[in-house]
């Protein structure tokens, strides 16, 4: 363990690329190449989540009123966006009426902001979340923010690592049955309850410095390029290699590696989770405005119209809001914790590293 903390800027420049890449799949007819395994961005989306909430604050789970502030931080954190996020769906219910399979619409807006799964309409599983579909995993980061909030404090590295392996076999053997990115609910959560736990080990790991990955630093942004788009051979084999192997081992080569632009590193980790949340709906927008219009549609004019917009949001609407709101709701003694876990670097480096138990 170290004595003071870490600013892991190579992990906000993968992130955000990542994201980027997420985008890019979801576009109608995406760019050669993209689409192969992109879907396990998200599991990697996870492991990165656990990471940084648990360099932020686990060690501080422990302080009075420490449960509540934690949610309250994550409220301001994904929330504003969530928001926007569901905006569009909601006028369309609002103003054209609801779908002929939504029996009940207004619960529908309230889920979409929660976030919540919608199980009342129909067709299940894809329909779950209509309005914004990338929360799902939404639901299931704040499930396990929960999880963690009320475990953390007790959570030694042995019991960290017997769950994180049994979880690891369960979601390996459910994939067996049925693919995990097929929209199934509750096997998709899996990916979530598996992952966020294995970014907490991860950092673990890298505390007691118990490898050295560093020679992958430089490269694992390439190498995160390669298993998300080269085709291999078992799908159920690969997505477990990939996902309990490959990525963690991305994380502790990122962690130990600096970095020499960072403050560009900085800025692609602030846009990761607002591309993430928001290109679907924005994509969705963009493509009725082409066909209206009676624009070309062209995808990487899309897409760069899609990335500038978003940046707007973040910039004039997402970034002052959540100023604002942690100044006056935030966790009064957490001041220098901002925007975890998009800024993995948040916590301050006087503070002592966290004392959990082997």
């Amino acid at each position: 363990m170290t004595g003071k903390y870490e600013r892991f800027y190579a992990l906000d420049g993968m992130r955000g690329l990542g994201a980027l890449c997420i985008l890019l799949w979801h576009l109608p007819s995406p760019p050669r190449g993209v689409g192969i395994h992109v879907y396990l961005l998200v599991d990697l989306f996870f492991i990165l989540s656990g990471f940084v909430l648990a360099h932020v604050y686990e060690h501080r789970m422990r302080e009075p009123g420490a449960i509540a502030g934690f949610l309250r931080e994550r409220v301001i954190r994904l929330h504003p966006l969530l928001l926007v996020g569901a905006l569009p769906g909601i006028l369309t219910i609002t103003l054209v009426g609801p779908s002929l399979r939504d029996p009940y619409p207004a619960l529908t807006v309230i889920s979409a902001v929660l976030p919540f799964p919608t199980l009342w309409r129909d067709p299940l599983p894809m329909a779950t979340f209509p309005l914004n579909p990338p929360s799902w995993s939404l639901f299931w980061e704040i499930l396990t923010n929960i999880l963690f909030a009320f475990m953390a404090p007790w959570l030694r590295t042995r019991t960290l690592t017997v769950l994180v392996v049994l979880l690891a076999v369960a979601t390996t053997a459910a994939n067996f049955y049925q693919s995990l990115h097929s929209g199934d609910l509750a096997i998709s959560g899996l990916r979530g309850l598996a992952c966020f736990p294995l970014g907490v080990l991860v950092l673990r790991v890298h505390r007691m410095k118990l490898v050295n990955l560093s020679a992958i630093g430089p490269y694992a942004i390439p190498l995160m390029f390669a298993i998300v788009l080269l085709p291999f051979g078992s799908e159920v084999a690969y997505e477990a290699l990939a996902r309990f192997i490959l990525f963690p081992a991305l994380l502790l080569g990122c962690a130990a590696h600096p970095v020499r632009y960072p403050a560009l590193h900085t800025f692609s980790g602030e846009l990761s989770y607002p591309i993430y949340i928001l290109h679907a709906p924005t994509l969705a927008m963009l493509k009725r405005a082409f066909a209206e219009l009676g624009l070309p549609y062209n995808q990487w004019v899309v897409a760069g119209t899609c990335l500038f917009l978003i940046w707007l949001i973040w910039r004039f609407y997402d970034a002052p809001l959540r100023t604002w709101l942690r100044r006056r709701f935030g966790w009064r003694r957490l001041p220098a914790a901002r925007d975890a876990p998009d800024t993995p670097a948040a916590a301050s480096p006087a503070d002592p590293a966290p004392p959990y138990r082997e």
